[in-house]
């Protein structure tokens, strides 16, 4: 049995016009639009006005191809997303939108943005039309894409019908939309069949799918005689869909004879044959009727073969189905007639043809095989996605805060968990334990005992403090300056007492004659500082006893910790040795052994003493809780990276542009985002569930641990080492608070020495002074007395004159004996020891030189001498002319060295407090000086000033002495602890340096 040749069958199909529209401007309504409702500068959106004024002109001119598609389609992409933003209407953004009608030509303009986007999906439902209608249904790819295209064009449509009610043009009324969507379908379905007649299909099917495209076109018929499309559609439509109709009711009946020969019903298949020859006459005398008119219904056509006129090409597949029919049924009969003899029925009893068909509606989405993502790419990006209406942000805050607290909750849960597992883990201590008991596990006669960081610090901080020195020998390096303390004070006193004896000497003789004040008061304050610095002296030497107390008690550690670190390490490994093996409890005596009564038993190192592991068992614990150990961290680490990655995933995850597309459906929108995160909370759930679970089994297995032998021997080791080092640590502190306290203590002294060298000095100042004073007196009362008795002489030898028995008169005074000049000078004051008491100046202590030195001038004869460190630079700060000139009377202040803010000859006192940090004894009090009223800060009665750059003052803000370490270490009273700020005190100058 042969089919219909597929050539003769590729007859013209119909595709809708388009509709013409006129030229729009939208940048004056956008830009008040924007302005009024969005309070944003339009100037900044001029590029985006033009951009969507420039998309409206492109889908004008729109063709009939791909391109003409994705214009049409970007633009009514853009108009839907705008009108999510703007208000198109009479009440809103006023633009008249002129449209034509696809048939009429008719113009219908309105305010409506609904009716421009109609339009323009009736164009974009046109162009795949035609689009379709141009393909080579002679090649499979284009009758498979005529078909996608009539269905696609269908389905733009429908949405039209389903969604814009009470259309303004006829072309886009109810009626008429219903009749061309059952057109395009009904020819979508033409091309099946094409397709199966190319492929030399015949039958049942293809009569079946004949016999729904003649009754679609029977319905299309019935839409185009609708009274509300009277003259809409073209004449020649009507005669088109007329011949296919009777076309393919022939093709049917034809195929359906086929179909009875095949099924042995011969009788049956005669009639098809007479049915659809009868069918296929009037579908050709009809096409040859149309073809003299030359009309063409195929526009495009792509190649050579779809040049011809498309009335001809029908005439021709009419023509050749009849001789098809013809011949087919003229051969039907005659073998009915000679061979199988069975009745023909006629045309009115023959069952009628099922119909079927197999295409429906499609979208435009549908045309693509990536579909969404397809479109979108078409669309293009929002041109004002950043006009963002009050409503979807409001829309946008309660999802996000919906995906926060999905988050959150995950966030506390896992965190909890974690939390809860480190716990435990450091509770019991697992990284160290888990790595000692592994390490032993491995070689059990391993004894390492490591010297741990803190101690070579310890060491190496000893060995830097001591530079080849012993503790005692630095304590004995004190033991000079305190001698040199104790003499000057012992020299001062006797410099005072000898000054005292003279002048109190010197007035027994002269009595009321001798004018010079008494002794005692001018020498008042300067014992009352010697009794002080005694005081704070006798002090310093108490507290030095308990320093070296407890350095006696730490001396045997700090000796270990000066050593090497192997020595130090030799001596920690020999005493945990030795300790765990005294602590161990001695064997038992062993019995007599009757060999007849022994077991044979596994080696010692194999069998565990009573609920111990032993060897093998420990081993075998140990690797499962390393296992155990690997897939917790695992676990852990894959749930905080699926924590990032939600935490990512929710923090990128915006839907505004969604809710702008999903206007009024925002519950829906959220239900459906939602979900997107229902993974993650999954998966978190269930590790979070799991490393509950490992961590539950770990415990259970690592309290098994209490009965390792060997973990029970390297802890009591770990006991021992920690007790050792936390007696070397208490030594430390100990000795690093003596070496604090030497420190002090040296500063102390060394400040202390200055000071009484300074006091010493003004003693000797004072009493050279006075001895100046006691010599000028006695010359004057020398003169005073020969000057008398030269008087009375001249009184005599005058009355002598005037009498001739002159009166021998001898003054009461005259003979007695007066003490030369240099009697009331001591030796103290000799310029040749510097200004120091002799016993200073024998001891040749070359480190401190002559009191006038130390406060920047000589006397006049007196040799510089190497400059004391402890003293002030004799350069810095003082002027040259800073030297004595002449001798001053005793009611003048000694020439000291100016201190900054203090006079010429201003020593400045010791604070009270510096001396209570050190001896608890408060500094001697303020006085007013024997000499007069001298200027403030003159003999330190001033306030000490601060240092200053280029001049000497030892008077800084102290810092504390002694003590650093642990309370309680030493005995407490007075010493080197306190911190009281300074004082001003009375007789020399240099303040407690820090």
């Amino acid at each position: 049995m042969s089919s219909v040749p597929a050539a003769s069958l590729q007859i013209p199909m119909l595709s809708i016009p388009l509709k013409k529209t006129e030229d729009v401007d939208f940048v004056s309504p956008l830009k008040s639009a924007i302005r009024t409702t969005y309070q944003e500068d339009p100037d900044k959106f001029v590029q985006e006005i033009a951009l969507f004024n420039r998309l409206r002109q492109d889908a004008r001119s729109a063709g009939p191809d791909i391109l003409g598609r994705d214009m049409l389609y970007r633009y009514h992409g853009q108009l839907e997303l705008a009108d999510l933003r703007f208000q198109f209407d009479q009440n809103g953004i006023k633009v008249k939108f002129p449209w034509h009608d696809a048939f009429s030509s008719e113009e219908i303009a309105q305010f409506s943005f609904a009716y421009e986007r109609a339009c323009i999906i009736f164009n974009l439902a046109a162009v795949c039309s035609s689009y379709a209608a141009a393909q080579n249904r002679f090649e499979l790819v284009g009758l498979k894409t005529a078909s996608n295209y009539f269905q696609t064009a269908a389905g733009l449509l429908d949405f039209i019908d389903k969604n814009f009610l009470h259309a303004p043009s006829k072309d886009m009324s109810n009626a008429s939309v219903k009749t061309l969507v059952s057109l395009l379908l009904t020819q979508a379905q033409e091309c099946f069949v094409e397709k199966l007649l190319s492929e030399g299909k015949s039958g049942n099917l293809v009569a079946k799918l004949a016999a729904h495209i003649t009754h679609a076109y029977r319905s299309v018929l019935e839409g185009f005689s609708d009274e509300s499309l009277e003259d809409q559609f073209p004449s020649n439509w009507t005669d088109i869909v007329t011949i296919k109709s009777k076309h393919y009711n022939a093709l049917s009946h034809y195929h359906r004879a086929l179909h009875s020969q095949s099924t042995a019903k011969h009788g049956e298949a005669v009639a098809y044959f007479i049915a659809a020859e009868s069918l296929a006459k009037e579908a050709e005398k009809l096409a040859k009727k149309i073809s003299s008119t030359g009309l063409s219904f195929i526009p495009f056509a792509k190649d050579s073969k779809s040049n011809d006129s498309s009335t001809a090409a029908l005439a021709n597949a009419t023509k050749t189905l009849l001789a098809t029919v013809t011949e087919k049924k003229t051969q039907a009969a005659k073998d009915n007639d000679v061979i199988y003899s069975e009745p023909v029925p006629s045309a009115d009893v023959l069952p009628a043809i099922e119909k079927t068909c197999i295409v429906k509606i499609t979208t435009f989405v549908d045309l693509f095989p990536n579909g969404e993502q397809e479109t979108q790419r078409i669309i293009g990006k929002d041109i004002f996605q950043v006009l963002v209406p009050m409503a979807v942000h409001e829309s946008s805050s309660i999802y996000s805060e919906e995906k926060a607290q999905i988050l959150r909750s995950l966030q506390t849960k896992a965190e909890a968990a974690l939390e809860e597992t480190q716990a435990s883990m450091d509770s019991l201590n697992v990284a160290t334990v888990m790595a000692t008991i592994t390490k032993l596990t491995k070689n059990p006669n391993a004894v390492s005992v490591e010297v741990p960081p803190e101690v070579i610090e310890w060491s190496n901080n000893l060995k830097e403090l001591h530079n080849g020195l012993k503790s005692d020998e630095l304590l004995q390096s004190l033991s000079g300056t305190k001698k040199l303390v104790c003499d000057v004070l012992d020299e001062s006193v006797k410099a005072l007492d000898s000054e005292q004896i003279e002048c109190e000497n010197l007035r027994r003789q002269y009595g009321d004659l001798w004018t010079q004040s008494p002794s005692h008061s001018v020498a008042a304050k300067f014992r009352q500082e010697i009794t002080q610095y005694r005081s704070l002296y006798e002090k310093a030497l108490i507290s030095d006893a308990s320093w070296i107390s407890v350095m006696d008690g730490v001396k045997a550690d700090v000796d270990l910790l000066l050593q090497s670190v192997s020595d130090i390490e030799g001596a920690l490994i020999t005493h945990v040795a030795t300790t765990v093996t005294s602590t161990q409890p001695p064997k038992p005596k062993e019995a007599p052994v009757n060999l007849l009564e022994v077991d044979i038993a596994p080696p010692p190192s194999q069998t565990p003493a009573s609920g111990e592991l032993g060897a093998l068992g420990e081993q075998v614990l140990v690797d499962e809780l390393n296992q155990l150990l690997a897939q917790i961290r695992n676990l852990k680490t894959a749930i905080k990276a699926d924590l990032d990655e939600l935490k990512q995933k929710v923090h990128n995850d915006d839907i505004s542009q969604l809710l702008v597309q999903h206007k009024n459906k925002e519950r829906e929108l959220f239900d459906i985002e939602l979900k997107k995160f229902k993974p993650y909370q999954d998966k978190i759930s269930d590790n979070l569930r799991i490393l509950g679970e490992l961590v539950s089994k770990f415990q259970n297995s690592y309290q098994r641990l209490a009965f390792s032998g060997t973990l029970k021997q390297h802890q009591q080791r770990e006991r021992v080492k920690l007790s050792l080092i936390s007696k070397w640590r208490d030594s430390y502190t100990k000795r690093m608070a003596i070496e604090d306290g030497i420190r002090s203590g040296r500063q102390f002294y060394t400040d202390l020495l200055d000071r009484v060298m300074a006091l010493s000095k003004n003693i000797n100042e004072m009493v050279a002074q006075r001895a100046q004073e006691r010599d000028r007196l006695v010359k004057q009362m020398a003169a005073r007395s020969a000057q008398a008795s030269q008087t009375v002489l001249k009184d005599q030898l005058a009355r002598l004159s005037i009498s001739s028995s002159p009166i021998q008169a001898t003054p009461p005074w005259q003979g007695a004996s007066l003490p030369s000049p240099s009697q009331g000078v001591p030796a103290t004051a000799s310029a040749q020891h510097g200004g120091y008491p002799p016993s200073v100046a024998a001891a040749g202590y070359s480190a401190f030189p002559p009191t006038s030195q130390a406060y920047g001038y000589a006397p006049a004869g007196v040799a510089q001498a190497p400059h004391n460190p402890y003293t002030p630079n004799p350069v810095q700060g003082f002027p040259p002319t800073a030297a004595p000139q002449a001798p001053r009377s005793y009611d003048q202040a000694p020439p000291v060295p100016a201190r900054p803010g203090q006079p010429y000859g201003s020593t400045g006192a010791p604070a009270a407090s510096q001396y209570q940090q050190y001896s608890g004894i408060s500094a001697p009090p303020q006085q007013a000086s024997p000499y007069g009223q001298p200027a403030p800060g003159a003999y330190g009665y001033g306030q000490p000033q601060a240092q200053q750059s280029g001049h000497y003052d030892q008077g800084a803000t102290q810092r504390p002495y002694g003590w650093s370490g642990p309370s309680g270490a030493l005995p407490a009273g007075p010493g080197y602890g306190s911190t009281q700020p300074a004082g001003p005190s009375g007789g020399y100058s240099t303040g407690m340096v820090s």
